[in-house]
């Protein structure tokens, strides 16, 4: 696999032949060339590595079902990422502060930031 598309599922034989780092850099290689600007661009492309490297998983856990029967109800690929992350992100978070319990009052603030935007948004 020389290439990542996050809209294009990679063939998932391929994806898990790959070496956990090969797919992390395939997933930043995607961003840098499409020039989206993130605030942390390797953990952004990690979590689209597990995320991905579940759905290639199959039956082994429900994440291919999932991501397709919200995709058949019409989302677009791109929030079905998103919401496939929140998990991820969210026990990313939680080792953070267990690593670090000086940042917990802060990844407590920002997690509550961003629920309250996206509930406003939904408004």
């Amino acid at each position: 696999m020389q290439r990542y598309n996050p809209l294009v599922s990679p063939d998932p034989e391929e994806w898990l032949a790959l070496g956990e780092q090969e797919r992390i850099d395939l997933a930043q290689d995607y961003h840098r060339k499409a020039r989206i600007r993130l605030p942390n661009a390797e953990v952004h492309a990690t979590v689209h590595a597990i995320v991905e490297t579940q759905i290639a998983l199959g039956n082994e856990t429900p994440a291919r079902r999932t991501a397709q029967r919200l995709m058949d109800a019409g989302l677009p690929v791109a929030s079905v990422m998103r919401l496939a992350a929140r998990p991820v992100g969210a026990q990313r978070a939680y080792s953070i502060t267990l690593a670090r319990p000086s940042n917990a009052r802060n990844a407590v603030a920002r997690h509550g930031q961003s629920t309250s935007a996206q509930s406003a948004s939904r408004a």
